[in-house]
């Protein structure tokens, strides 16, 4: 006897088998991952600050093109551009290096009740669901926290809907709207 309401592979009290996918990863997606990390990251706030310290910077050079103060606040602006700047590149390289790793094949995500499981050419990771502190959601792929800084892809191109309802299970999400 089975309920249709069931997806495939599921049973009421857990999952029978593990959901498996394919995923496949271009460096489109990896720097559409790293944009949308950022923007999530430094949200509104972070937005809006640094928009005011360049307004500033901009006010003040206007106004007193030669003082001390003009000079600080560019200073200060322009470290704050770099640094947004250098922490796009290091996610986005770090993504491509990955990307090149795994080879040219789709990578195999494993989804059991205890741990997601990625396999590729470059090798196999085994991850219980506790590792993930949140799932920012984005209308096109979905971001996988790990922690401050580290971040795991997943295109939503390849997820099924029973893998999708099972991640959003696993890992909270964090109350923030990702979009």
């Amino acid at each position: 006897m089975t309920d249709s309401n069931v997806p495939t592979g599921s049973s009421i009290l857990g999952l029978a088998t593990p959901i498996q996918v394919e995923l496949s990863f271009t460096p489109g997606i990896v720097r559409r991952a790293t944009l949308a990390y950022l923007r999530r990251g430094l949200g509104l706030g972070g937005a809006v600050g640094l928009l005011a310290v360049v307004g500033a910077a901009a006010l003040l050079v206007a106004l007193r093109p030669g003082s001390w103060l003009s000079g600080v606040a560019t200073g200060a602006a322009l470290v704050l551009a770099l640094l947004v700047v250098g922490l796009y590149l290091l996610h986005y390289r770090r993504g491509i290096a990955k990307l090149r790793r795994t080879g040219s094949r789709p990578v195999q995500l494993e989804l059991s009740d205890t741990e997601l499981r990625v396999t590729s050419e470059g090798g196999s990771l085994a991850t219980p669901w506790s590792t993930f502190e949140e799932l920012w959601q984005f209308p096109d792929l979905w971001l996988l926290i790990l922690g401050r800084g580290q971040f795991m892809t997943l295109p939503l191109a390849g997820l099924s809907r029973e893998a999708r309802e099972l991640l959003a299970k696993r890992v909270p999400t964090g109350g923030r709207s990702a979009t």
